[in-house]
């Protein structure tokens, strides 16, 4: 067995536990990057203007083919200065289930749409601060988590 010695105090690790650690790290730093990007994203849409939109599509969809998970799928129609645009990205929904935002977005129901100024096709139905708030935090245990195991000598 190879043994590899983070620091020298620190003891030896054998490879599989180097290598598990440091992808466990890996993980934990891309989920704080996923959870930064949505936070930052998040925060934009709080000062994109709004139109008025309708519903045209409204359904729960099964995802995947193995599982029993569902999805939303919601697509609604607005216009910017006369242009129309078709947009299915909801936002910031929070814990809401497919079938409560299906009940709350029927097909034939008038919403309000908040689109970027800079890229009027980029819009969502619901802002929110919080968006990338659990990806951030399940990303700061799984890095603390890591680091844990790699100063501890596994």
């Amino acid at each position: 067995m190879i043994n590899f010695t983070l620091f020298a105090w620190l003891g030896p690790l054998s490879k599989d536990e180097m290598v598990g650690s440091l992808s466990f790290l890996a993980l934990g730093i891309a989920l704080l990057w996923l959870g930064l990007r949505l936070r930052k994203w998040a925060q934009r849409t709080l000062s994109w203007p709004q139109a008025s939109g309708k519903i045209v599509e409204s359904r729960v969809e099964m995802q995947g083919v193995a599982d029993d998970s569902t999805v939303a799928r919601i697509v609604y129609s607005y216009e910017v200065n006369g242009t129309p645009f078709k947009g299915s990205r909801l936002g910031g929904t929070g814990m809401q289930t497919p079938h409560m935002l299906v009940e709350k977005y029927p097909v034939g129901a008038t919403v309000q749409v908040f689109f970027d100024p800079a890229d009027p096709a980029s819009a969502v139905l619901e802002r929110s601060t919080g968006q990338g708030t659990v990806v951030l935090a399940f990303g700061v245990i799984i890095v603390a988590a890591a680091c844990v195991l790699l100063l501890s000598g596994g």
